[in-house]
């Protein structure tokens, strides 16, 4: 798979896990005005869902940075040309950082909702 078409996978994945975590946000919200009780049980599901998917998120991006010197020492040896792919590499880190600060997003705007 080319550096280009990991890129727009991990940007298609990320619009689509915004979008599905927005509507879930907003289900969850529905339900908590019917039932605040069970509101609030789905919600501190959707924050622990949303702590796996963060810390992953988290790990992978810091494995990231780490390896980032490491491939400029590589290319600069000539031992490797992978500048082109550690630049998708890092704007899908970007792009899946993000993502991360949106879901936080809904975190928070959902506390609000129902605290």
């Amino acid at each position: 798979m080319d550096d280009r078409d990991i890129f727009f996978t991990v940007l298609r994945n990320s619009i689509g896990n915004v979008i599905w975590y927005g509507i879930a946000a907003i289900v969850i919200v529905l339900i908590g005005r019917i039932s605040w009780w069970l509101g609030v049980i789905l919600f501190a599901m959707f924050v622990l869902v949303s702590i796996i998917g963060i810390l992953q998120t988290i790990f992978v991006t810091l494995l990231g940075v780490v390896m980032i010197p490491f491939s400029i020492y590589e290319h600069f040896k000539g031992r490797t040309a992978r500048g082109r792919e550690q630049l998708y590499l890092g704007a899908g880190n970007l792009i899946q950082l993000l993502e991360v600060l949106i879901f936080a997003g809904y975190i928070f705007w959902l506390f609000k909702r129902f605290f």
